[in-house]
């Protein structure tokens, strides 16, 4: 059994260059190698890809040690650009990475606009004119998801908890 990946249109008149067994579609066999395999022959059996890049034959882990990576790239990124966004070897290993989640440390943020001046969300809600008892998940809520203004969701008072009555 075979094992094929599909290479950019981009890459693959190099790799035709080259000598590797690719159809008109792109699909390109890989270079199998074996790793963990025991003395008898029998373990597991990985397919490890091989990029070109600047003349030289790179595996995904060796790529993203190469000096025009773009910082803190893994190679699972670098393989998710390649086969599955079907990126060209240089898109998928100079682009920047994609700032992802919170910011950390400094606290610079200012996103919420309160009476024409900027706060952060923990500023905003230590505020007199926030509800009591108003947490930050419930502000996220009412302004995220409800759609409400700032200064509605900030001072809209906080419902009471039901409690049940004891039988």
């Amino acid at each position: 059994m075979s094992s094929h990946t599909r290479i950019p249109m981009s890459d693959l008149v190099s790799l035709l260059e080259k000598g590797l067994p690719c159809d008109e579609n792109g699909l390109c066999k890989r270079q199998r190698t074996l790793k963990d395999v025991k003395p008898d022959g029998t373990g597991p059996k990985r397919t490890v890809a091989h990029f070109e890049y600047k003349g030289k034959e790179y595996t995904c882990a060796d790529i993203v040690k190469h000096p025009d990576a773009a910082p803190g790239l893994r190679p699972v990124t670098f393989r998710n650009r390649m086969y599955n966004k079907s990126w060209t070897i240089e898109r998928a290993l100079t682009t920047p990475l994609a700032k992802k989640g919170r910011s950390k440390g400094n606290g610079e943020q200012k996103p919420f606009e309160f009476r024409g001046k900027m706060y952060g969300l923990k500023e905003l809600l230590a505020l007199p004119e926030a509800a009591d008892g108003l947490t930050v998940q419930a502000f996220r809520t009412r302004y995220y998801q409800k759609k409400k203004p700032v200064e509605e969701a900030l001072t809209t008072p906080v419902r009471e908890m039901r409690t049940r009555a004891k039988s």
